[in-house]
């Protein structure tokens, strides 16, 4: 087996992602104005001031931004590994929400609680134990 260096890696990362920019150019530019969009959004929600309702109307945008933005950032990369892993003619176009992605949602969501269970825990073991 060959070894590889890192700059080696980090070479064939950039070529085999600029042979997805390539391959399929309507991805990039919708992931790219989708986040722009949303990054534009929540600049002009940022100036913006709200009621102290949790359900109000800048709230609720707030969220389906952030939503948009998630869905972005898990569809990419699955599809750009995907890409480099298959090759062109293996991946469809027509899978973007297809198994691996809601397999890497899921992964992704499960993740995010653990993270969030182990927070609330060293939290709330802190809290408690400065009492003692």
């Amino acid at each position: 087996m060959e070894a590889l260096s890192f700059w080696e890696c980090v070479r064939g990362a950039w070529l085999e992602g600029g042979r997805f920019v390539q391959r399929r150019p309507f991805t990039v530019v919708v992931a790219f104005a989708a986040l722009l969009a949303c990054n534009a959004t929540s600049v002009a929600l940022s100036h913006v001031h709200s009621s102290a309702s949790p359900i109000s109307a800048l709230h609720l945008t707030q969220r389906v931004v952030t939503l948009v933005r998630l869905v972005v950032m898990i569809v990419l990369p699955v599809q750009v590994m995907q890409n480099v892993i298959l090759g062109a003619r293996e991946s469809s176009f027509g899978s973007v929400f297809g198994k691996e992605f809601w397999r890497y949602l899921r992964l992704a969501a499960v993740i995010g609680m653990l993270c969030l269970v182990i927070v609330a825990l060293v939290i709330g073991g802190g809290f408690l134990l400065s009492f003692f």
